[in-house]
């Protein structure tokens, strides 16, 4: 054996070095990724406006402008929070904010 092999060290086993480069990784997408955290979503059912935020309602309204203005103002109010907030008008399937 020469001399150049006799200073390297064993390798770590393969499952051991997996596991630590995955929950490096793992760590770090968490601390990266950014996910909205609100979605107000505007939908209109059986002749009435509503707004949820999430899966909860937040609000019923008579017609969908006032649902609009509603659900932007909440966002609005959400995002000086410091929240990343969103809506979202069902009826025609776009994102307002």
């Amino acid at each position: 054996m020469s001399s150049r092999y006799r200073d390297l060290r064993p390798c770590p086993p393969l499952k051991q070095t997996l596991t630590i480069i995955i929950h490096r990784f793992c760590t770090n997408l968490r601390r990266t990724t950014q996910i909205v955290s609100l979605i107000f979503e505007i939908r209109h059912q059986g002749g009435r406006w509503l707004v949820r935020r999430g899966n909860k309602p937040y609000g019923e309204y008579l017609n969908g402008e006032q649902a609009q203005l509603d659900a932007l103002e909440a966002a609005s109010d959400a995002r000086e929070d410091g929240q990343d907030a969103e809506v979202w008008d069902r009826s025609i399937n776009a994102r307002i904010v």
